[in-house]
């Protein structure tokens, strides 16, 4: 099973996690937010969270990363 880092925990970030609970393939480790309330419910679902997404790059334990972030931010 991959373990994925998910960056942006706004809408998408928060249904893809949802889906992903039954996911026998993929599962989320991390959520990446840079806002403190995202970051809080990544938290209270049972899920690591950092506001930087090198420290997604810096973990043994991410195989994979999720980009759900606005568009615009995907390259920032």
């Amino acid at each position: 099973m991959l373990r994925a880092a998910i960056i942006g925990f706004g809408w998408w970030g928060k249904t893809l996690a949802g889906y992903l609970e039954t996911s026998d393939l993929l599962r989320p480790v991390l959520v990446v937010d840079p806002a403190a309330p995202a970051r809080a419910a990544a938290q209270a679902i049972g899920l690591a969270s950092a506001e930087r997404f090198e420290e997604a790059l810096a973990r043994d334990d991410v195989d994979a990363i999720l980009i759900c972030s606005p568009h615009g931010d995907h390259g920032a």
